[in-house]
C-alpha cells in the first residue's frame, strides 16, 4: 500500500455538493504515471505534489426512480485509478450517503 488511507468515508453530504478528499501518500516521492477518476463528470483530481493528492466529488442529486419509491438517500463510491512508473497499481477509492 502506497497512501496512508486507500478508502476514505465522506459520511453524509448534500446531493449537489462539492467534497473536497486529500489523499497522503507514505512515500512523497512516489512515481505516478497515471491518475485517472473512475468517474470523469463528478470526481476531479488535482496535481499530485508534496505527497498529496487532492482530489473534489461533487455529489449528484437523488435520482428520480429513487424518489419515487420514496427514497431520499442513496450510497455512492468513487474511485481514482493510479498507475506508478513501475507498471504496477492501485485504486483509491471513498464513499458517501447522499441524503436530502
Amino acid at each position: 500500500m502506497n497512501w496512508e488511507k486507500n478508502k476514505i468515508n465522506l459520511g453524509t453530504v448534500s446531493p449537489k455538493s462539492v467534497n473536497r478528499i486529500t489523499y497522503k501518500a507514505l512515500n512523497p516521492e512516489l512515481k505516478i504515471t497515471v491518475i485517472k477518476p473512475k468517474c470523469g463528470g463528478c470526481t476531479k483530481v488535482g496535481k499530485f505534489e508534496n505527497g498529496f493528492l487532492p482530489v473534489t466529488y461533487t455529489a449528484s442529486d437523488i435520482p428520480k426512480h429513487l424518489l419515487k419509491r420514496g427514497d431520499k438517500s442513496y450510497l455512492y463510491t468513487g474511485g481514482i485509478n493510479i498507475t506508478y512508473l513501475d507498471g504496477t497499481g492501485e485504486t483509491l477509492t471513498f464513499t458517501a450517503k447522499v441524503e436530502k
